[in-house]
């Protein structure tokens, strides 16, 4: 326990825990981070520039 305590004290310690807690999260929540299936796009708006407005519509006839 005493090796635990003075580890850390250690910022380099600290600091890669908090990054690696971060990544472990990330990891964890990667399902419902990228929610959009690209499977379901509509391929006919491929060339349309960004930023344009308009209406988008997926596969099963869902409007975005």
């Amino acid at each position: 326990m005493a090796t635990l305590r003075r580890l850390w004290r250690n910022a380099a310690v600290k600091t890669g825990t908090i990054v690696l807690s971060v990544l472990v999260l990330l990891a964890l929540f990667a399902p419902w981070l990228g929610t959009i299936d690209p499977a379901e796009m509509d391929a006919s708006f491929i060339n349309v520039t960004a930023g344009s407005v308009g209406e988008v519509t997926i596969a099963n006839g869902e409007t975005m």
